[in-house]
């Protein structure tokens, strides 16, 4: 099964709603460089997916010269992601609950477009991981790819250590999302919040 990373990255915020890291300089490149160079080499994963906004595109590509990276598209969202990046500053603890991952899809990682990289590039599973992550441990990726692949899992979690975060889910837990039963009580809601993160 082909596993593609989605790293999103936008060159303006991070998800504290601080300034970005991604392009500061780790030893003559960038982090955002280091954690791609670390997935390839040491975490084995063929492709790398950039999520971004098409005004970032450029400098993104600049910095990530020479390595093998697709870029997508974020989609357009009329959400007021400011105010909800001030929610999540003053709700540490909600961050990723460890009991019902209730936050993973936050100002962050729409699943219409995470699906959307699944199908542009071909693959049927993907590794979500935080951008700022370039001290990849590679044996921990292929373990937990591994295990997730092995164990038919649609969508898998992996919480510590701190910051390294990872997330793996199939194409199917996006085509659920997007054409089972849950897409008929999540669109409702969605779009009387203006916005249909399932589509």
């Amino acid at each position: 099964m082909k596993v593609v990373a989605v790293l999103e990255e936008d060159l303006a915020t991070s998800r504290l709603g601080l300034a970005s890291r991604a392009a500061s300089d780790l030893g003559g490149e960038s982090v955002l460089a280091a954690t791609v160079r670390g997935l390839v080499e040491w975490g084995g994963l063929e492709a790398v997916a950039i999520l971004c906004p098409p005004s970032a595109r450029t400098a993104l590509a600049g910095l990530l010269a020479g390595l093998p990276v697709s870029f997508h598209d974020t989609s357009p969202s009329p959400i007021d992601r400011s105010r909800l990046l001030r929610a999540r500053k003053w709700a540490l603890s909600s961050w990723r609950s460890a009991h019902t991952q209730a936050t993973v899809f936050d100002e962050w990682g729409s699943p219409g477009d995470l699906r959307r990289v699944l199908v542009e590039t071909g693959a049927g599973a993907l590794l979500k991981l935080p951008v700022l992550n370039p001290l990849v441990d590679g044996a921990l990726v292929r373990e937990f790819v591994g295990d997730a692949i092995g164990g038919g899992r649609s969508a898998r979690f992996l919480l510590a250590p701190p910051g390294f975060a990872l997330e793996f889910y199939r194409r199917a837990f996006f085509d659920e999302w997007r054409n089972g039963p849950i897409a008929s009580v999540l669109r409702p809601i969605c779009r009387k919040a203006v916005s249909d993160p399932v589509s």
